[in-house]
């Protein structure tokens, strides 16, 4: 069965759009796998999901021609072009470019064409389209302008006259008659003299902006002449838009500043200015005497000419790439994770209930926020680590708690686990090595210079109403496993003697309570002696670190460096499940001793690494993350030999997954839905896989022979435990009866997962009622997976 055909839904921000265009009256607005329309007052229109209509997404940007159609430049640069009402049209992905800029649309010998700039293994040039009698376009050519392209000299702009096309690269111009042969090499000039090139844009002459020696703005023709300086810092500009034959706009992070150019003297003059209060503007266009943009952080903003601007920010998630996700006892979630960019890194603790976000934003990056809108910000203080959290678990009393790594804990507002009052919106405990004595971390044992206590968490883990925290390199204490009681507020911890165990990845506990450690095998910084034992450790009850027997059967050998472990419950059995570079593998654990469920380690092709992960659902399968190739599901009720919804699970490719990219997934065992947090989103995916509560009125429990059942790879089910001369019924969750059969003379029906008129039912869950006339009825809930 193919994945794509499951039920999907998104959770993506729309604070930061990735690029912003016009159709009509309309404002497009592109978010990665989404755009938003609005009207020029900032009322939403439309809103057109690129993903579930054509599985694009990461779409960096896009163009319209002068046909309405909308070119789609996705991150790996092929080319979609969809109509106006964004059904596709064409495909040019296998034109295979490296980077595409920017495109216009000309008249060249009376035909129209789309042209547009690309860079392809070194080489800068041009991509020629022109169009059917349908108005659909067509690839007709390439004009390859430059060779040897270095890395740091790429294409910036693309801009075309009435008779000319200009190609600005960073340190140069190269032009052409739009009616000569682009194709020969002799067409184009060259123009090599300007250098430092910022952007190029045509009005009524070519101009080109560079940066002056002094660090401003120099403006440029082609002569090479300096006409004008501007007084503006270079390193504050964005990005040039045309308004006129004779104005244009240079955006700059902190204004817009409208530039209308006097052909009479050779200058521009200033006539308008448009400064931000905060935050940086990102990109601009105009239409109509109105000027939209995006500001970083704070949506978008539409300015007129003469009037008041208008704000629009949404009800959003701050960011997209949330590391960590959990979810709520009330069925909201939270998630932390953070962006890092160039100049800054935004930290987010997301908090969604009741059809709201949250967005939890550190004090010192509060200002960049517009907060005064429909955007709900709570500014927390505390000092951000340099890692994105990796875990964040809610408390008994519905406080939540999250893993701040990679920082100095060198004040009370700095820790490596921060706990944060959701109810009341407010922090209500940092925790640091001073105020626990147990968390620690680096103090010259792995790098004798390093003695800073430079503090590192992997997971926070609850069990039995205790917090545990894994604390690799905490050679402060020396306690690499931490624990905490929230009711007691006390903390204490695994000391580990001063043995090589100071690198524990994750830990999980089986049903007794005993603890189970994987750890990273690592020498210390010198190389001479060994810092961390590698593979899985059990916690005995003297407190002391065990390797279980047979540990050799781990996927890599007994020393191997373990990336995750998990335990299911299955059929009463403890399954200990463990994530290695080479591969996954489960294993029964009898007095400790460790045994495979299978003779072959499952995705030992896959090359697994850090920060991928390996989960149990509630139901008991396996659900492995990664980083890199999305997610592998293992069913349990197959004994673990059957995979859902095939050996290659979910990608992006192949379902509506937002990426490969997958940083965490949590359950919500009433819904069957699984939350997948990526780099692109959450992906919330309907599963078959929920746990069926139903009180207990004198029924009996209907077995099933298969559950899931998949149709029709299994043929058919065996529904017992049913009195004889029963009448059993099959319906879906809203009630609706599928089918229905009688027989007097069995107490087990075998049916083959079809309706009254003899159709597969689809993928989901289903209601199966037995009901006798003297006897006590019966129920079941079984899970079925169409696999054509």
């Amino acid at each position: 069965m193919n994945a794509s055909q499951y039920d999907w839904s998104y959770i993506r921000s729309e604070l930061n759009p990735n690029d912003l265009a016009r159709i009509d009256n309309r404002i497009l607005i592109l978010h990665n796998s989404l755009i938003v329309e609005y009207d020029f007052n900032g009322n939403e229109v439309n809103r057109y999901d690129l993903k579930s209509m054509h599985n694009l997404n990461q779409v960096k940007s896009f163009e319209i021609d002068k046909n309405e159609n909308i070119w789609i430049f996705d991150n790996d640069n092929s080319i979609i072009v969809l109509d106006k009402e964004y059904q596709f049209i064409s495909d040019f992905t296998y034109l295979d470019i490296d980077k595409l800029n920017s495109c216009e649309s000309v008249s060249i010998n009376n035909s129209d064409h789309y042209l547009c700039s690309y860079l392809s293994q070194g080489s800068l040039g041009v991509l020629d389209f022109i169009y059917d009698f349908k108005g659909r376009p067509t690839y007709l050519d390439y004009y390859v302008v430059k060779q040897g392209i270095a890395s740091d000299d790429i294409f910036i702009d693309l801009d075309v006259s009435e008779d000319k096309i200009f190609l600005t690269t960073i340190n140069e111009v190269n032009f052409a008659d739009l009616d000569s042969n682009l194709k020969l090499p002799s067409s184009w000039e060259l123009k090599d003299s300007h250098v430092n090139c910022l952007s190029s844009i045509f009005l009524s002459d070519f101009f080109v902006f560079t940066n002056a020696q002094d660090n401003t703005i120099d403006i440029m023709n082609l002569n090479d002449s300096i006409i004008q300086n501007l007084p503006y810092s270079n390193s504050k500009f964005v990005k040039l838009f045309n308004i006129d034959a004779s104005s244009l706009g240079l955006i700059l992070n902190d204004e817009i500043v409208i530039l209308e150019y006097d052909v009479t003297i050779n200058q521009f003059n200033v006539t308008k200015t448009f400064p931000l209060d905060s935050s940086q503007y990102v990109k601009g266009i105009f239409f109509n005497n109105y000027i939209f943009c995006s500001i970083l952080n704070q949506g978008l903003k539409i300015i007129p000419m003469i009037g008041e601007a208008v704000n629009v920010v949404l009800d959003t998630p701050s960011i997209d790439n949330y590391t960590s996700i959990k979810i709520l006892e009330d069925n909201g979630f939270v998630a932390a994770g953070m962006i890092s960019e160039q100049d800054n890194s935004y930290s987010s603790i997301l908090h969604y209930k009741d059809g709201n976000y949250f967005n939890y934003i550190p004090e010192n990056n509060i200002n960049s926020y517009n907060t005064n809108d429909s955007f709900n910000a709570i500014s927390i203080d505390y000092v951000v680590g340099n890692f994105s959290p990796s875990s964040i678990i809610e408390m008994e009393n519905s406080n939540i708690i999250f893993s701040n790594s990679g920082l100095y804990p060198n004040s009370d507002r700095s820790g490596g686990v921060v706990e944060i009052d959701l109810d009341n919106q407010q922090i209500v405990n940092i925790f640091n090595s001073e105020n626990t004595g147990v968390l620690g971390g680096l103090n010259g044992i792995y790098n004798p210079s390093w003695n800073s206590n430079y503090m590192v968490i992997n997971q926070i883990i609850e069990n039995n109403g205790i917090l545990y925290i894994v604390n690799p390199y905490n050679e402060l204490y020396g306690k690499i496993i931490t624990y905490y009681n929230p009711n007691s507020q006390l903390w204490g911890g695994l000391n580990i003697d001063e043995q090589s165990y100071y690198l524990p990845q994750e830990i999980t506990f089986d049903k007794n309570g005993q603890i189970w450690i994987g750890f990273d095998r690592e020498n210390n910084l010198a190389g001479d002696e060994l810092y961390s034992s590698g593979g899985v450790r059990y916690l005995n009850n003297n407190n002391q670190l065990v390797e279980p027997g047979n540990s050799n059967e781990l996927v890599g050998g007994s020393n191997v460096d373990v990336l995750s472990l998990d335990i299911c419950n299955y059929d009463n059995l403890d399954i200990l499940w463990v994530l290695t570079g080479s591969g996954l593998q489960g294993y029964t654990i009898s007095n400790n001793q460790l045994s495979a469920v299978s003779n072959l380690d499952y995705f030992i092709e896959s090359q697994f690494s850090k920060g991928d992960r390996v989960k149990c659902d509630e139901n008991s399968n396996v659900w492995v993350t990664t980083r890199h190739s999305g997610i592998r599901v293992i069913l349990s009720e197959t004994s673990y030999t059957e995979y859902w919804p095939s050996y290659i699970g979910f990608r992006q490719s192949n379902s509506g997954l937002l990426s490969d990219v997958v940083y965490d997934i949590d359950f919500n065992a009433n819904t069957g839905e699984a939350y997948i947090s990526t780099d692109l989103g959450i992906s919330v995916l309907k599963t078959p896989f929920t746990q069926f509560h139903e009180p207990d009125r004198g029924k009996y429990d209907l077995s099933f022979s298969h559950n899931p059942f998949l149709v029709p790879k299994n043929e058919q089910v065996a529904i017992s435990n049913f009195p004889i001369g029963s009448t059993v019924k099959v319906m879906d969750l809203s009630g609706r009866l599928v089918y229905e059969y009688k027989n007097n003379s069995f107490s087990e029906y075998l049916w083959d997962g079809k309706d009254f008129n003899g159709n597969y039912l689809s993928s989901g869950i289903y209601i199966v009622i037995s009901s006798h006339f003297e006897n006590k009825n019966g129920i079941g809930k079984i899970a079925i997976i169409r696999e054509e």
